[in-house]
């Protein structure tokens, strides 16, 4: 790989890089408020979820 070549790649890398933090800058309080929004309810359906698997194995 010639010399040119080769820093045109690691650009490209580097810029690779800079998107990919782009895309999940904030996707963490994203994910918190989902959390925060659907644990409670998630919590409230989990034993009959445990009843109903429960029910299903001892079929």
């Amino acid at each position: 790989m010639n010399e040119n070549r080769l820093v045109d790649f690691l650009g490209h890398m580097q810029q690779a890089a800079v998107d990919a933090c782009g895309f999940i800058e904030g996707l963490d309080k994203v994910v918190w408020e989902t959390v925060k929004t659907a644990l409670p309810e998630l919590l409230t359906q989990l034993p009959s979820v445990l009843e109903d698997a429960d029910n299903k194995s001892n079929i």
